[in-house]
């Protein structure tokens, strides 16, 4: 049985503080940890990829007039 290797390419690196609540709270998605960033002190949120993450990232996206 094959099992696939976790990646980097797995997860969503969140810095966008309002997207990070909007995913949470409104969407109900759970993230991972949150962090600093070692070099730059910015805080960040990780999310694990999902297409329910993706649809509601298009979603946020749309309401905020980001592209």
């Amino acid at each position: 049985m094959m099992t696939k290797q976790i990646t980097r390419d797995d997860f969503f690196y969140c810095y966008d503080y309002s997207l990070a609540n909007y995913l949470r709270f409104t969407k109900g998605i759970d993230y991972i940890i949150k962090a600093k960033h070692p070099k730059t002190n910015r805080l960040f949120t990780i999310f694990h990829k999902t297409p329910m993450l993706q649809e509601a990232i298009k979603e946020w996206k749309k309401l905020n007039n980001k592209n």
